[in-house]
Parts: C-alpha cells; sequence; structure tokens
C-alpha cells in the first residue's frame, strides 16, 4: 500500500521542509553561543550517577515536620492563586476571542496587556511583590496570579478562537442573541480545553510556587535552596519525591476530570 501525503503531489509540503531546515540551521547557529560542545558532556554521564547515588540515602527524619508544613502552604498558594487567576482569565479571554469579543477594539489591547504580562517573568513580579507587602505567601500568590492569568487568558482565547461555529449558526437560526450564542454555541464546545488547562494551571502554580519561596514568597523554595547550595541530600531527596507524588496527583485529577466533560 503505497502512503502519501494530503497535498495535490503528494509530498512533503514546502513550508514543512523549510521549518525542518530552519530549525536545524537554528540549532547550528545557537549551538556555540549557548556552549553545547561535545567536550562539556564527556564526563556529565558519571557526576550525573554519582548525584543520583546521593540522592538514594537515608531521609532526615526529623525535616518531614517542616517539609509537610512548607508543602502545604505551597499547595495552598497554588490552589488560591490558580482559583483567582481562572475567575479573572475567562471574562478576559471571552473579551480577547475573535469569535465572542463584543469589539476588536477591545480585544486588541487586553491581547496586548496579557503579553506584556507573560513577559515579565515570575521571579520578577514576586521580587516586586516582596518590595510592596514584605515577606510571606502573599507576595508569592499575587505573583502567581498574575502570571496565571496571563497565560490562562491566551491558552482560553485560543480554544474560543477554534470551536467549530456550526452549532453556533445552528441556534442563531432559531433567534439566539450574542449572550445566548456564547454560552450554548460557544462554550460547550471549549469545556474540555478549558478544564485541562485549569488543571494544567494547578500543577504549574505548584512548581513554580516552590521556586518562587526562593526569594522569600513562600513555600519551600528556601528549604529546597538550602538543601541544594548546602548539599544536603537526606532532604533534597524527600523535596523531590513529595514534588513527583503532587504532580502524580494532579495529573490523575486532570485525567479524571477530563473524561467527566467529554
Amino acid at each position: 500500500m503505497k502512503y502519501a501525503w494530503p497535498t495535490p503531489n503528494g509530498r512533503l509540503p514546502r513550508t514543512v521542509i523549510g521549518l525542518g531546515f530552519g530549525t536545524i540551521l537554528a540549532l547550528g547557529a545557537t549551538a556555540a553561543t549557548a556552549g553545547m560542545e561535545p567536550g562539556r558532556f564527556r564526563d556529565a554521564g558519571p557526576r550525573f550517577a554519582e548525584l543520583i547515588g546521593h540522592l538514594v540515602t537515608p531521609p532526615d527524619w526529623q525535616f518531614f515536620g517542616s517539609l509537610g508544613a512548607g508543602l502545604l502552604e505551597t499547595v495552598g498558594m497554588a490552589i488560591l492563586a490558580s482559583c483567582f487567576a481562572i475567575v479573572v482569565a475567562m471574562p478576559l479571554a471571552i473579551l480577547m476571542a475573535r469569535n465572542t469579543t463584543p469589539s476588536l477594539l477591545l480585544a486588541y489591547p487586553l491581547r496586548v496587556l496579557t503579553a506584556v504580562m507573560r513577559a515579565i517573568p515570575d521571579l520578577l513580579w514576586a521580587l516586586a511583590f516582596v518590595a510592596a507587602v514584605g515577606l510571606g505567601p502573599v507576595p508569592g500568590i499575587a505573583a502567581l496570579i498574575v502570571t496565571t492569568v496571563a497565560y490562562l487568558a491566551k491558552f482560553h482565547q485560543e480554544s474560543l478562537d477554534v470551536v467549530a461555529l456550526g452549532p453556533v449558526e445552528g441556534i442563531s437560526s432559531v433567534g439566539a442573541n450574542g449572550l445566548a450564542r456564547r454560552w450554548f454555541g460557544i462554550l460547550p464546545q471549549a469545556v474540555p480545553d478549558l478544564v485541562g488547562q485549569w488543571v494544567y494551571s494547578l500543577d504549574s502554580n505548584v512548581r513554580a510556587a516552590t521556586i518562587l519561596g526562593i526569594v522569600g514568597a513562600g513555600g519551600v523554595g528556601f528549604d529546597l535552596s538550602n538543601a541544594v547550595k548546602l548539599q544536603q541530600y537526606n532532604r533534597l531527596g524527600p523535596l523531590i519525591l513529595s514534588f513527583y507524588v503532587i504532580v502524580t496527583i494532579l495529573d490523575r485529577l486532570s485525567d479524571r476530570l477530563r473524561r467527566r466533560v467529554t
């Protein structure tokens, strides 16, 4: 059986070929500036194996008390930030998406605003909020809200923009107004993607909250930083394992929610 690409001549599209060559050229041009030299990786394997060996050490059982409290704070920060961000990002996405916005004159400035918010790393947001309100989880939550709103608004906008227009035209033909078209024709099609993005934002915020703690914005980031700097492998191992458990639980939650809404 002969297979072919779904193009008029059955061959690979020129755009794909061009992208492939462009990617190879970009990798070659940036490898040297990024220090990607074979000699640097020659001894990386043994050193990496040595690090893994250090992690397989008896844990510091006295550390588990503070680890549990720090993890609860980290997860709490992620949940609060994600919930606030979803409430803010959803209306923004509706105003930004071509299929749902009342006016493109409103959509374009909002797209620029969220792009600017995404351009600033969450660590910088955390530093700014730490300077404004002091140390603790509050500046971390505020930083996560800002970055999560920016990303969710963009993701939601793209999900709303690619929905099929057939159901929308169907309910429009029976006299549905603009709100009904958005509520019954567009949103139901986007719900599976939206739910996945909400759970992913929670997953991402858990990992981001651990990093924000390094600058004093709450969570277990400070403990993680100290464990790495002081080579406290009996603490670093439990930290990594706890992150894995949390991320795995969130992955399972995402799968179940997707199955329920599809």
